[in-house]
């Protein structure tokens, strides 16, 4: 039992808590775009809302849809490597183009070319990878929980 992960810039992760999907499309210059969705829509549908962005969400996120967040890595588009880089945690309550409500690294943080993220409920940890580093790295996060 765990949150679903999406992987790749056309990813999807069901909350099955709230009855909705988000899905992350887009990348590069224009930025990740999280698109939220009831669970059973159905064609040509608007999203209920997007969260999104100028820069690149990068890569593979995950959800905690008792809190309704996202965690996603957030990094600078076109760049091998930046100090720049970090983990960012969105709200799917707040529409549109808003800073992550908690973020972990940048500027001259720990991150430089992050991959992916996954939670630890029981710890109430964050775990997340960094390939540049060619690290895993853990964070004790007890507000998120």
């Amino acid at each position: 039992e765990g949150p679903d992960t999406g992987l790749g810039a056309s990813a999807v992760a069901a909350d099955p808590i709230n009855n909705l999907l988000i899905v992350a499309t887009g990348g590069g210059g224009g930025g990740t775009k999280f698109r939220i969705f009831n669970r059973t829509d159905n064609g040509n549908v608007k999203p209920k809302m997007v969260i999104g962005g100028p820069r690149s969400l990068g890569g593979p996120f995950t959800i905690y849809p008792q809190k309704k967040l996202i965690f996603a890595t957030d990094r600078v588009a076109g760049e091998m490597a930046s100090d720049d880089s970090y983990l960012g945690i969105w709200s799917y309550e707040k529409d549109g183009a808003t800073a992550p409500i908690w973020r972990i690294g940048g500027p001259h943080g720990v991150f430089q070319m992050p991959r992916g993220v996954a939670l630890d409920v029981k710890n109430k940890s964050i775990i997340a990878s960094d390939k540049r580093l060619n690290s895993v790295l853990t964070f004790y996060f007890p507000d998120v929980f």
